[in-house]
Formats: C-alpha cells, sequence, structure tokens
C-alpha cells in the first residue's frame, strides 16, 4: 500500500546504514548481516571517506525508505586517472513507490557529485532502471555480452535452481596477489579500471580467497586474467574478470584461454565465461579459437560525464573485457 508519510533525501549517516541492509534484503533475498556489512565497508570506511564515495538514504523519520550508492570506482585512461563513481544500488521501499523519488535521488547525486569534484558516473543498471538514468542524461553504451566456454556440457544442462547448493570450484592459478595486480599494465588508449594499490586493496580486502590470478606467458608475451569462482549461475563456474595482454597475438591469446579451460575443468568447473562489451579484435578472435560462444546479454554499460568529457561518452573508448566493473560479479 502506498504511503503518503513525508521523507527527506540526505548524506547516509552510520546509523541508517542498517536500515539500508533491510531494503536491499527486501529487494535482493540477500543476508542483511553481510549486506550492512559491505555497506559499512563500501560507504563507511576509510578509503570511502578519502575517495568521495556517496551514499544517500531517504528517511521517514527514523524509517530508511530508499537509497542510491555511488562506490569510489577510479578509471584511467592514455595516464589520466579520473575520480569516477560506480553507481550502485537503487532502492525504493514499495510502500514510497510511485512518489519520484528515484528521480529526486539521482539529481541529489548529480549535485553531490559535481559539487565534490567527480568527473563521471559509470553504472550496469538492471532493465526496470534503465529508463529512469536515461531520463536523467546518462548515456547507454550497449549491452555486456555472456562468452561461455563449456566444459561440462551435461552439467550445464542440468544446472541447479538452488545454486546456493552447489560448492563453488577452487579457483586455477595463483592466490590474488594485490603487489602483482599493481604491476600488470592498463588498455593505455580506452578506459581501464585504475591498478592504483589504494584502490585495490581496498575492492579485495574482505574476500581475497573468492579470486584467482591467473597467467600465462612465452618470453616477451604474457595474459594476465583475474578469477572468479561461484555457483550463482546454477552451476559451478569460473568467472574471468581483467585481462590484460601484452605482445599477445589472437592465437596465443586462445593458449591462454585453453589452458585457463583445462585447468578450470580439473578444478571441477562446469564452463568458463566472461563478459564482454566492443572486445577488440584480437579478443574476439581468440575467444572464439577457444571455443568460446556468445549467450544471453549481461546489464548494459551507461555512463554520464560531470563535466564537458565527450570522450567518456564513446563507445569506442570501452572495450575488452568488462566484467571486472561488474561489482556484484
Amino acid at each position: 500500500m502506498r504511503s503518503d508519510a513525508p521523507f527527506e533525501l540526505v548524506a547516509m549517516q552510520p546509523w541508517m546504514i542498517r536500515g539500508m541492509a533491510e531494503l536491499q534484503a527486501l529487494q535482493y533475498k540477500v543476508d542483511p548481516e553481510k549486506a550492512e556489512s559491505r555497506l559499512r565497508r563500501w560507504f563507511d570506511s576509510d578509503f570511502a571517506h578519502r575517495r568521495g564515495s556517496i551514499a544517500l538514504a531517504g528517511v521517514a523519520g527514523e524509517r530508511v525508505i530508499a537509497m542510491q550508492t555511488y562506490s569510489a570506482w577510479p578509471y584511467v585512461r592514455n595516464g589520466v586517472s579520473y575520480r569516477s563513481l560506480q553507481s550502485g544500488a537503487t532502492l525504493v521501499h514499495p510502500d514510497f513507490r510511485g512518489r519520484k523519488i528515484f528521480q529526486r535521488l539521482l539529481l541529489e547525486g548529480n549535485r553531490l557529485a559535481i559539487e565534490n569534484g567527480h568527473d563521471f558516473f559509470v553504472g550496469f543498471p538492471v532493465p526496470m532502471s534503465l529508463g529512469g538514468f536515461v531520463k536523467d542524461g546518462w548515456t547507454n553504451l550497449g549491452s555486456l555480452r555472456w562468452w561461455t566456454r563449456p566444459l561440462r556440457p551435461f552439467a550445464l544442462m542440468r544446472r541447479s535452481a538452488a545454486s546456493v547448493a552447489l560448492q563453488p570450484p577452487p579457483c586455477p592459478g595463483k592466490n590474488l596477489s594485490i603487489a602483482r595486480l599493481a604491476t600488470i599494465g592498463t588498455d593505455d588508449d580506452a578506459f581501464s579500471l585504475s591498478n592504483d594499490l589504494d584502490f585495490l586493496s581496498w575492492r579485495y580486502a574482505d574476500r581475497p580467497a573468492d579470486f584467482g590470478h591467473y597467467s600465462f606467458s612465452s618470453r616477451n608475451r604474457s595474459v594476465d586474467i583475474i578469477l572468479k569462482s561461484t555457483s550463482k549461475h546454477g552451476f559451478r563456474e569460473i568467472l574471468a574478470g581483467q585481462m590484460r595482454h601484452r605482445n599477445a597475438s589472437p592465437a596465443f591469446v586462445a593458449r591462454a584461454l585453453l589452458a585457463l579451460a583445462w585447468a578450470a575443468y580439473r578444478n571441477g568447473a562446469a564452463a568458463v565465461s566472461t563478459a564482454l562489451l566492443n572486445p577488440r579484435p584480437t579478443t574476439l578472435t581468440a575467444m572464439l579459437l577457444a571455443g568460446f560462444v556468445p549467450g544471453k546479454s549481461t546489464a548494459p554499460l551507461i555512463v554520464k560525464p560531470l563535466r564537458p568529457m565527450p570522450e567518456v561518452t564513446s563507445k569506442q573508448l570501452w572495450r575488452g573485457t568488462c566484467l571486472e566493473d561488474i561489482d556484484t560479479w
């Protein structure tokens, strides 16, 4: 039932975090304790305060009825670092929908980000909220597409609806090393997530065991891939996130992907998957040579410059493996 109770939109205060976690639990059926811990690290930590992360809450008295978050998510391009933010959960309690709270949250986020000197927003919205972002002036650069290398076809056919009961497979390769990640290069002429040590340490601090690092090299050629094991899609799967290669031909990248697939198979995975937006020809050719097949699209990639920055809305400058950008992957 719609409520006509008065409310206000304010910057998040620590006492509101529990209510925001309960709102996430209501919408996404997640554990409120884990949601609260994540919110505290992402928006009430030393890193969040230093990097200007923004969390907004709609409150009616002492009740949290809406939220919108923007976490520090720094990109680099051609050696330039940007003060960019990733849009997170945008939620309005069912009792308060139909009162244009969503658009008001976006307007307030715009104001605070501009006031704080941020450069641009990036986001991966669910379909029901995409129209609201476009109305607010965001540019839709297109949808990331899943690419999957089947390893155990029968396991994929028997995917479980109760995926939480499946134990994710171990990640191939080495444990994730923050120091090593900080040395891996970025895609100079396109937007890439920063390999800034401060950002990497914060991002992976609470779940290093969930990730792995796979490296394939020969002479002066190399391929580095960040991995995550999961069973959220109903089967045991290895997700390939950030992929960087140096002096590598499509055939060499394909060899690296096939070696990764074989290692994942030995670890019990049913598939290796990644998500791509506007991939380079080298990457696309390598995926096909390694037996990856395109599937359904994932979330669209949307951006919004907070000052005149035409390069931010150029699809050609957002390419490669973008799965690492999605904080929920």
